[in-house]
């Protein structure tokens, strides 16, 4: 479009996609990252068409907030597949963090397919391989986190955040099961990182092959940056628009829960708890 590029008067990428949105014939923008190459201040540029994906560490892009013509929607073994499933925190009663028995660790992905879904969202952890062999072995979807630190990050969290999702991609990249890697958690770890895209960049180039979501329910989802357009709403569902970049995802609703008397973490406070979160978020 002309007249572009224009510096923004700060550097957030969220004014440009906020330009694009309030600008007639706007459908694709991008911003140029100050101090990256060859721009000394953060600049926007205006499209009025979505261009060829590139790789540019220098730039973040995205798109309108109208729909496109054109709109991604995961594709799997040569057709479209709608991803449905839950967010798996895998903790057993007697084994914490670890499966007291192999029955019990293949027991809760048997449970996906029970219930009808498709899919696993692992949130925040790394299952031991065999958990992974289970799925691929039955045909369930792993969308895979990233270990994050829950609350309290800092410049300090930078350096073992980005080793551990670095040993996480090595350690499970060879499991045909997990399609997409989560790299940020909504608040937990993101605002201490100065360059989120630069993360996805490094994601993307240890492993081209999967699709990639920026930053699940979290505020960096709103640079619309990598694969996934990836909201959070209790107690219900909302609806993430895809684009021609990205497909709509909803990774986080509902609190819908099961309370059985005398098999609850805290008697009596499970469900109230669950009441609270419903409300407040």
């Amino acid at each position: 479009m002309p007249g572009y590029p224009v510096v923004l008067p700060s550097a957030d990428p969220s004014l440009c996609w906020s330009l694009c949105n309030t600008s007639q014939g706007c459908v694709a923008w991008a911003y140029g990252v100050p101090g990256c190459d060859q721009y000394q201040q953060p600049q926007c540029w205006l499209k009025s068409a979505v261009p060829i994906k590139t790789t540019n560490k220098c730039r973040t892009s995205g798109v309108s907030a109208q729909p496109a013509t054109v709109v991604v929607r995961p594709y799997l073994n040569g057709g479209f597949l709608f991803l449905a499933g839950w967010l798996d925190q895998s903790f057993w009663p007697d084994g914490l963090f670890t499966h007291p028995t192999e029955d019990a660790l293949l027991y809760d992905l048997q449970a996906v397919q029970m219930f009808g879904l498709n899919t696993v969202r692992l949130h925040q952890k790394v299952n031991p391989e065999r958990w992974y062999w289970h799925a691929d072995r039955l045909g369930i979807v792993v969308l895979q986190d990233a270990v994050q630190k829950y609350g309290g990050a800092t410049n300090a969290t930078i350096e073992p955040f980005l080793n551990d999702i670095t040993a996480m991609i090595n350690g499970r990249y060879n499991h045909p099961c997990i399609v997409q890697w989560t790299v940020f958690n909504e608040f937990d770890c993101v605002q201490a990182f100065p360059n989120v895209s630069a993360v996805v960049d490094m994601v993307r180039d240890m492993d081209p092959s999967r699709l990639i979501d920026t930053n699940s329910g979290g505020p960096a989802n709103d640079l619309h940056i990598a694969d996934v357009n990836d909201i959070h709403t209790y107690p219900y569902p909302g609806d993430p628009l895809p684009s021609a970049t990205q497909y709509g995802m909803v990774g986080e609703y509902g609190g819908v829960g099961a309370f059985v008397a005398g098999h609850e973490w805290v008697p009596n406070q499970c469900k109230r708890a669950m009441i609270r979160r419903a409300i407040c978020c």
